[in-house]
């Protein structure tokens, strides 16, 4: 079976530019007339490995519009107009709304120059502006965590990351219960960077940044990290593969005993490979883990032969145990915004198609729900405001159909959400 190509595209839009994303947002594919308005033809240059990837079709060696990762995605998302402020501003509210309709009070979201030109420019550096605008009018329903992705044309990088952010210039934020930006996200693997065993002695797959060999990668992302934590950002990184995790964990260990200071609260992103040995290592230091155990319903059984912890993928309630901190997420839009079919796979290892993984590791129903409730306010630093119903805190919280405490376990995911309040206002009701 083979993915979709311009060809394809081209036999239902031949005159008109297309562009089609996957669900993961990782692969893009165009259209010959988008191609050719992007100046992309058979002589253009292979890209780097940190450039991504441009295939082509294996006889012809022409382009077959079919481009995977962020970082090549722009040599299309550069000649595309980029949305107007107002479409983000409706989008905003669209996605805050729909957040609400789930229970959601806050959340976090990606912006800045790594994504500036992709997706029609729906997250780039201004934003930020646009969030503060509508924060200080009033007009957000959600609050919000933008995690800043600085890197130029998407390519992960020391000198581009760096470059990135010393151009750019951060709206002052009035209210950081509303909009803060304190969070530098980037990319350490995109597919899966593994870590070395028998059967693979020099691991598999390769990391984003730029390097001929492990090593030199690994130099390269840990030398980010490190200057990122000088500077004062809480960094967190998509990591799936344990190679990514661990050497990524290893540069929030060095950069904090070089420069010491207190609670950065760094983490990594899905942290799909963990093992319970880095989770107690990454729990001595401080470091979090942000994984979407909703995403388990679909890449459970398909990633599990795989990975450095095989059949115990997922553990995340041992994760904790050993010190961890772990924070719920969605991933949206990859996945679904329903908090509660998360908590649901996490206490029941049952994914949507009903196949059991390992339920004897499952979580208990009080830790699957500080997940995704104080444990996301605290990778915030808003854990004194926000994440509990508690005196003196902000009042967000939200109203569940059912007793989620007595509700059979397989039926959580279905308990709706009668009315959510942010800041003591009704922003969703049934």
């Amino acid at each position: 079976m083979r993915g979709v190509n311009r060809w394809d595209l081209d036999e239902a839009a031949p005159d008109v530019p297309v562009m089609l994303n996957d669900f993961g947002l990782h692969t893009l594919v165009v259209n010959s007339k988008a191609l050719e308005l992007a100046g992309i033809t058979k002589d253009h240059p292979d890209l780097k490995p940190e450039e991504g990837v441009m295939e082509r079709d294996p006889a012809t060696g022409e382009p077959n519009g079919r481009f995977f990762e962020w970082s090549s995605h722009h040599l299309v998302g550069n000649h595309c107009p980029p949305v107007s402020d107002e479409e983000i501003e409706a989008s905003i509210l669209r996605v805050q709304r729909a957040l609400n309709a789930q229970g959601a009070a806050s959340h976090a979201d990606i912006v800045g120059r790594g994504v500036e030109r992709i997706f029609l420019g729906v997250s780039r550096e201004r934003c930020m502006e646009i969030y503060e605008r509508m924060a200080r009018e009033g007009r957000l329903t959600a609050r919000v965590s933008l995690h800043i992705n600085p890197c130029v044309d998407g390519v992960e990088s020391y000198d581009s990351i760096l470059r990135a952010l010393d151009e750019m210039k951060l709206p002052e934020f009035r209210d950081p219960n509303w909009v803060q930006a304190r969070t530098v996200k980037i990319f350490g693997d995109q597919g899966l960077w593994l870590r070395p065993r028998e059967d693979r002695p020099d691991g598999e797959g390769r990391s984003v940044f730029p390097g001929v060999t492990g090593k030199e990668q690994e130099q390269e992302l840990r030398r980010t990290i490190v200057e990122l934590h000088r500077r004062g950002w809480q960094v967190c990184i998509h990591a799936l593969g344990g190679r990514t995790i661990d050497t990524a964990c290893e540069a929030y260990i060095e950069a904090q005993q070089r420069y010491p200071r207190e609670r950065p609260r760094h983490f990594v992103i899905h942290g799909d490979d963990m093992t319970e040995a880095a989770a107690k290592r990454m729990g001595r230091f401080g470091i979090g883990c942000s994984p979407q155990p909703i995403a388990a319903n679909i890449v459970a059984g398909m990633n599990a032969p795989r990975m450095t912890a095989g059949e115990e993928l997922f553990n995340r309630g041992a994760y904790m145990k050993a010190g961890c901190w772990i924070s719920g997420g969605s991933d949206s839009p990859c996945f679904d915004f329903n908090w509660r079919s998360g908590v649901q796979f996490a206490v029941t290892r049952t994914t949507a198609a009903g196949q059991a993984i390992r339920p004897d590791l499952a979580m208990s129903l009080e830790d699957a729900i500080r997940m995704y409730t104080i444990h996301g306010a605290y990778q915030e630093h808003m854990e004194h405001v926000r994440g509990s119903i508690e005196t003196g805190k902000l009042a967000d919280f939200q109203v569940l159909g059912r007793d989620i405490f007595t509700c059979p376990a397989g039926e959580i995911g279905q308990i709706p959400v009668d009315m959510t309040i942010c800041g003591g206002r009704v922003v969703y009701q049934v």
